[in-house]
């Protein structure tokens, strides 16, 4: 009798299975918050007239091997000579022993963040600005995953970049259906993106080798990405297609931002 109960009992989880009927989870909804946590008091009030060097790690609704990426990416910053207080890492976790999240990944604090960049960053500064994790496609436009609950439009991002003016700036998208087109025209930035602009990106060797250059010994952002491309595994296959676009506009290539000396 007790083995023809359990017959039954696991009889009815199958069909409750393959019905589609979906059983509660203890796990809350996520609730993006309205307004930056953090991003206000560790950002400066306003330029200082020197020569700073910025980093920015933004995390698109990020998984465990995203982090590895974003840990290794806020470790070379560190040992490049970025101070600690002029890196910026957002992310949706609760915490990390990994790395120092800032804030967390949301439309309030993307939005906050490029504002405050924009009016504090100035034309003798470095900004490197890390975009790692999820992207999608809605409508045939391409879009960041910035946590469960948002996304945002990639000509809203690219905007904002727009409007902040380093001396020398590097972006890396390195999120899935983010094209070598979807970059800012500025003359100021240099733009790495990984994926085709209708595909998932594959595998995550192409970031873990260019972080791991700059370990290496390479200062120069132009032969690092060499060195990523070249040991992509996706790449052969067809599944990734790594672009460098560097935008000197008439500019000395020694002094174009894929020269910056991290």
């Amino acid at each position: 009798l007790c083995m023809k109960r359990q017959r039954l009992l696991c009889l009815l989880l199958l069909i409750l299975s393959c019905s589609g009927v979906q059983f509660a989870s203890d796990q809350p909804a996520f609730s993006p918050p309205v307004s930056p946590d953090y991003l206000d008091a560790f950002l400066p009030l306003k330029p200082n007239h020197q020569r700073d060097r910025w980093g920015v790690i933004i995390g698109l609704n990020a998984e465990e091997r995203h982090r590895g990426n974003i840990s290794l990416a806020y470790q070379v910053m560190l040992e490049s000579g970025l101070k600690y207080d002029n890196i910026i890492i957002l992310d949706i976790s609760s915490s990390s022993s990994i790395f120092p999240k800032t804030d967390t990944t949301s439309l309030a604090s993307v939005r906050f963040l490029m504002e405050e960049l924009a009016k504090i960053v100035e034309d003798e500064d470095d900004l490197i600005i890390y975009v790692t994790g999820h992207g999608t496609r809605f409508e045939n436009r391409a879009q960041l995953v910035l946590n469960p609950s948002e996304h945002m439009e990639s000509s809203e991002f690219l905007a904002s970049l727009e409007a902040i003016r380093p001396g020398r700036g590097l972006v890396i998208f390195d999120q899935c259906f983010w094209g070598a087109e979807l970059h800012p025209k500025s003359c100021r930035w240099t733009t790495i993106t990984v994926s085709k602009p209708m595909e998932e990106s594959k595998e995550l060797v192409f970031p873990r080798q260019f972080w791991l250059s700059f370990r290496n010994g390479v200062t120069s952002i132009i032969t690092s990405f060499a060195i990523a491309q070249n040991n992509d595994a996706a790449k052969n296959p067809g599944e990734n297609a790594p672009v460098l676009k560097q935008r000197t506009c008439g500019i000395d290539e020694n002094q174009g931002a894929g020269k910056i000396q991290w």
